[in-house]
């Protein structure tokens, strides 16, 4: 019973009770796919899509996403990757390894399914628009999230898959990679196990 116990503690998903990557809207510094900078006072990040978000009066407006490149906020970097902002996480030399956190719209709605009765069409409009829920709800309603990580490895952003390293690794890298992916605390989902896999397979500069 403790050992069943342990695991399920281990494997429960995180959980927020926001819309939002941060806690209020603040200020930023945004980088333009033009190549200009400009400051907002009022900004924040979607769990539902990873788009930027800003406040316009009383207003949650949504950026143009294909109009953005980056942005730095709170001390934290996200560039843009498919649309999503992603967080960088950790640089080793020229690769990096960021992460698109957004709430898991699948596992919530099975959620849901499992409280109450409650048809697709309700679904569709109870949570992935911000039209129908107040970004400063106090509801206590749990929302599961999902993070999906990238690594930018010799120039090119790809999903942390086995399959995509894998085609990407010089050979020299091979056997280290085998090594770590092999070990048994490594996970494709988790940051620590990420970044010791980066930094195995970074080649070191002379």
């Amino acid at each position: 019973m403790v050992s069943l116990c342990m695991a399920m503690t281990a494997t429960a998903q995180e959980e927020t009770a926001r819309l939002t990557f941060f806690n209020t809207f603040g200020p930023a510094k945004i980088q333009l796919a033009s190549g200009k900078t400009i400051n907002n006072k009022f900004t924040n990040i979607a769990l539902k899509d990873g788009a930027l978000l800003y406040l316009q009066g009383t207003y949650t407006m949504q950026a143009n996403m294909e109009t953005i490149q980056g942005v730095e906020m709170n001390g934290r970097h996200f560039v843009k990757i498919k649309d999503q902002l992603a967080e960088c996480l950790d640089t080793i030399g020229e690769n990096q390894l960021f992460c698109v956190t957004l709430v898991d719209i699948p596992a919530f709605q099975q959620m849901m399914r499992n409280n109450r009765n409650i048809t697709s069409l309700d679904l569709a409009s109870d949570v992935t628009s911000y039209s129908t829920i107040d970004l400063e709800s106090e509801d206590d309603r749990r929302l599961p999230l999902i993070h999906i990580f990238y690594y930018r490895y010799n120039g090119e952003i790809f999903k942390t898959h086995e399959r995509e390293v894998w085609r990407r690794l010089p050979k020299d890298k091979r056997h280290i990679y085998k090594s770590i992916i092999s070990l048994p605390d490594f996970t494709w989902v988790h940051r620590e196990s990420l970044v010791k896999l980066l930094k195995g397979i970074t080649s070191k500069k002379e």
